[in-house]
């Protein structure tokens, strides 16, 4: 009885899943794709199938997506030159749900004021509603 040894050398491919930042990568560098996304993305809202992890409760997922998205638009306009159509209304639910744009604007509002910028006459109306909301405030810190 004879023995023989035989040694096979076997290439194995081992595919290791693919990390969030490669997988967002590889969509992005890939045009196809990338509208496939977007456009998966608003059917799904539309039609009120989006539920990142199984949330019912879309409204703050919603929200969160609010100012990306607009940045987002903004910055395609941008960037072909053209200007993105605003519904006042939905700008002002953006940013009202959000308190870092709140501040935001109030932060712009200072900064108008002390330049000199905010001046009765063609914001009257502004200085106003500003009125009241330190009016209000001072009596629920009461």
């Amino acid at each position: 009885m004879e023995l023989r040894e035989r040694v096979v050398e076997v290439e194995k491919v081992v595919h290791r899943p693919a990390t969030t930042a490669a997988s967002i990568d590889r969509v992005l560098d890939d045009d196809q794709a990338l509208q496939k996304l977007l456009n998966t993305l608003r059917h799904r809202i539309k039609e009120g199938t989006y539920r990142p992890g199984g949330d019912r409760n879309m409204t703050w997922v919603l929200r969160r997506l609010t100012a990306p998205v607009a940045d987002l638009l903004a910055q395609i306009h941008s960037s072909a030159g053209t200007t993105a159509y605003i519904d006042p209304a939905q700008a002002v639910q953006a940013v009202l749900g959000s308190p870092r744009s709140c501040r935001a604007v109030l932060e712009g509002l200072d900064t108008m004021a002390r330049s000199g910028e905010l001046d009765g006459g063609q914001h009257t109306a502004t200085l106003t509603a500003l009125d009241r909301l330190v009016a209000h405030t001072r009596q629920q810190s009461r």
